[in-house]
């Protein structure tokens, strides 16, 4: 027999699940952000900045959800899902940005300060479109009918994103299990080499 929680329920449910993509979001961020040195890898700095804007926005989208109390404007599916799509978006493109950086610009540093501000105007853009001026974002969610066309078309586009940087990742792990097995094999010839050299000399004093 099927089981539905009852709506106050799966609320806390939810939000306790959401707080903890947060606190994750944000851990990710002060460790990635602190072990950095002044000027760092671009892939690395836009990373650890952009999961404190995912943490940010996945905090108002978790304050913003219906059932819980108005945040600053009333809340709405619209604007939970538009802060949703936002976090979802940055973290896709920060994890594509840490295979791909490297690639294509392997010497590139950035300054922590404009990435970092960057993201938060990122963040402060896009909170202020959800909040006041939601009618400038197509719309997520229709009452009585569901998500709309535009909320699917780009949970695929975040799909894609993250197949990409899979891809990427695999590729990655096999080239470096190539090189590894290379390497072991140059490593082990001398060895191979000596040991008949050996073999060869006692071989030659039995004879003697």
């Amino acid at each position: 027999m099927p089981y539905s929680l009852a709506e106050p329920n799966y609320l806390a449910i939810y939000d306790a699940s959401e707080i903890f993509a947060v606190v994750v979001a944000l851990l990710i961020f002060s460790s990635g952000y602190n072990a950095l040195d002044r000027q760092h890898h671009a892939g690395g700095l836009f990373l650890a900045c952009a999961f404190l804007g995912v943490g940010l926005l996945d905090l108002l989208h978790t304050l913003s959800y219906p059932g819980m109390p108005d945040l600053i404007t009333a809340n709405s599916n619209h604007k939970s899902i538009s802060l949703w799509l936002a976090a979802r978006l940055l973290a896709a493109v920060a994890l594509l940005a840490l295979i791909l950086l490297p690639l294509l610009a392997p010497k590139a540093r950035w300054p922590r300060g404009p990435v970092l501000t960057a993201i938060l105007l990122y963040t402060a853009v896009t909170g202020y479109l959800a909040f006041f001026l939601p009618q400038a974002i197509p719309t997520t969610y229709v009452e009585g009918e569901g998500l709309t066309t535009f909320k699917i078309s780009l949970e695929w586009l975040f799909i894609g994103l993250h197949l990409v940087t899979l891809a990427h990742l695999l590729q990655l792990f096999f080239d470096n299990t190539a090189k590894t097995t290379k390497y072991k094999a140059q490593k082990s010839r001398p060895r191979q080499i000596k040991v008949v050299g050996v073999s060869v000399s006692n071989e030659t004093e039995l004879r003697g």
